[in-house]
């Protein structure tokens, strides 16, 4: 019976130590180019369309903001307004006020529920007249020194987890990440990160560790 139980233990240890193998990809090395993780600002933002009016001698946004976005947006929050009549110049602003109603709107075809909001400029050109319509960034969430992967260095699988390929010597080295949100910049990820170049197209990779030859930058 000990022996029976002796033999039970080992082979239980020989079976966690095999699953505690990594999976090598049993490829020949593969060329990797790279892109560098940013550290830098990143925000999330909702878009809606508006029109200027004059406020006495000062000028104002009445903007319409979705249903399916109101719940991010609360008076104060930063705005930054693009105008087509104003070419490059971008205005700056706050949410100074909500509506306590909504209704539904026309627009694209497509019955929409809207609330209206007035947004305060903040300064704006002598060139800007009442009626142009322009369209309000909102921004809701901004970290100042994000950290931040490139599209092309990322990847998702089927159960919805992020992953990169970090750079060991001559091994791409298969990592989790976890997405906060995305920006125009990329996907921003919580916490630090112990890299500062991942391989581009990873979805490409298969394995835990990658032979790899000729790393690079694009």
């Amino acid at each position: 019976m000990k022996k029976y139980f002796l033999l039970m233990v080992i082979c239980g240890i020989l079976v966690f130590s095999i699953s505690q193998i990594p999976n090598i990809s049993n490829e020949l090395a593969k060329e990797c180019s790279t892109v560098s993780v940013v550290n830098g600002a990143a925000s999330e933002s909702v878009f809606c369309k508006g029109i200027v009016e004059q406020n006495y001698n000062d000028f104002i946004v009445n903007a319409q903001i979705s249903e399916e976005d109101i719940s991010k947006v609360t008076e104060g929050q930063a705005v930054k307004i693009s105008c087509k009549a104003l070419g490059d110049k971008m205005l700056r602003g706050k949410i100074k006020e909500l509506s306590d109603f909504a209704y539904k709107i026309t627009y694209g075809g497509v019955n929409v529920t809207v609330i209206d909001a007035v947004i305060e400029l903040d300064d704006h050109p002598k060139s800007l007249k009442s009626g142009y319509s322009v369209t309000a960034e909102i921004i809701y969430t901004e970290i100042k020194n994000a950290v931040i992967l490139p599209f092309e260095g990322i990847a998702q699988e089927k159960n919805g987890k992020y992953y990169v390929y970090r750079i060991d010597n001559d091994w791409a080295v298969k990592e989790y990440v976890d997405v906060v949100f995305e920006d125009e910049k990329g996907a921003v990820i919580s916490g630090k990160c112990n890299f500062n170049t991942v391989c581009e197209e990873p979805e490409s990779f298969s394995g835990d560790f990658v032979r790899i030859k000729n790393v690079g930058d694009n």
